[in-house]
């Protein structure tokens, strides 16, 4: 029996996508490859640009749509954005986090985790996170958010999310960047956009450093206005902690004038971390995989994958069933695997999907179009 059983288990495991012979890669420039695997089995239709991640001037960053929470736009205009603001040369971006796409007050807010240059503009989740110490190498794994106000009165501490849908039974903090495109800090009003509760306007107690907030820090603010009730304005200077209803009777009440706590840390400490992005399902740890490959489905996907030398991204084309039926999540982690990854994150797929590098979208999208998306990964060369 335990033969038998030895048997199925080799039997369940992922056939080889790709073969050696098939991942021939043509060079954009020296440090930067691409290829583009057709398979009739299936079909499928596979883009790959292979990144060495020690060339010097060359940096990982995230952009956000439009430069605010709850702006949309394509991934070749975060790009774009990401480089003039850089002052560098854009080489090649992927989509990012899933987003909720829904119209409504919170289209466009990122699922899970993100860090912008040094500032964090969404809570991590305890979901798939890709971030990049200040040398620039990547990392990968869950990260649990640990973001906490300690109230006026030292001994006690409430979980607060951060630029995103306030439940009646939370806290969250919101910053700037709901309402503000950093070039044009009048073009936007914006407001918490919550209902009911109770929200604190805070500034900072001195002239010390405010913002851009960043993971690992704790900041020390003075409660300048109390307001009942939600959808207070932002402007390019609020900061706003939003308390639901539900939690007033448990939060401390507080005045103006007192000073509370605001710590922003992570399990595990992000702390120095210049660029982090979420993403969904874990398919490589340590070179073995990770999903569970419990889903079935196939769509087109976008990866993030690396090893010690190169770093990958990945978009498999799908919802095209003459040219490509895309990938489940067991098919994507073997596909990293077969690259020469020994870690890899799913990101946002669907319609999602975009590949950008030499000039154009590598890809096909399968909404035809670039769609709008809430943030990207993207590669500049900045000066040296």
């Amino acid at each position: 029996m335990k033969k038998l059983a030895l048997l199925v288990c080799t039997l369940l495991l992922p056939a080889s996508i790709v073969t050696a012979q098939e991942i021939t890669y043509s060079e954009i420039e020296a440090g930067l490859e691409y290829t583009h695997i057709l398979k009739a089995e299936g079909p499928q239709s596979i883009h790959v640009l292979k990144v060495k991640l020690d060339r010097p001037g060359w940096k990982w960053t995230t952009g956000l749509g439009d430069g605010r929470i709850y702006g949309l736009a394509t991934t070749q205009a975060i790009a774009n954005a990401s480089a003039s603001t850089l002052q560098g040369r854009l080489l090649a971006a992927i989509n990012g986090d899933f987003f909720a796409i829904a119209r409504g007050n919170y289209q466009g807010d990122p699922s899970g985790l993100q860090i912008m240059e040094g500032e964090i503009l969404s809570a991590p989740t305890n979901r798939g996170c890709v971030w990049f110490n200040e040398e620039g190498n990547p990392n990968l794994g869950l990260v649990e958010s640990k973001l906490r106000v300690t109230w006026p009165d030292g001994s006690s501490e409430t979980q607060i999310g951060l630029n995103e849908r306030r439940g009646d039974n939370q806290a969250v903090l919101y910053t700037p960047r709901m309402a503000n495109n950093p070039k044009d800090v009048t073009k936007y009003e914006y407001s918490t956009r919550t209902t009911d509760g109770r929200e604190l306007l805070l500034e900072p107690i001195d002239e010390s450093v405010w913002q851009p907030f960043q993971i690992g820090k704790t900041y020390k603010a003075k409660v300048a206005f109390v307001r009942e009730g939600g959808n207070s304005p932002i402007s390019k200077n609020s900061v706003i902690l939003s308390i639901g209803p539900k939690l007033l009777s448990s939060a401390p009440a507080v005045k103006v004038g007192e000073i509370l706590e605001v710590k922003l840390e992570t399990e595990p400490d992000l702390s120095g971390s210049a660029n982090a992005i979420g993403g969904g399902e874990l398919l490589l740890v340590n070179g073995e995989i990770a999903t569970d490959g419990k889903s079935k489905d196939r769509h087109p996907r976008s990866i993030i994958g690396w090893n010690t030398e190169f770093l990958f991204l990945i978009v498999v084309d799908g919802r095209a069933p003459q040219v490509a039926i895309g990938m489940t999540y067991s098919e994507l982690a073997k596909l990293a695997q077969d690259l020469g990854c020994t870690e890899a994150l799913n990101l946002d797929g669907g319609g999602s999907s975009t590949l950008w590098a030499n000039g154009r979208v590598l890809n096909t999208p399968s909404d035809q179009t670039q769609r709008l998306v809430a943030n990207a990964l993207v590669l500049v060369e900045v000066e040296k």
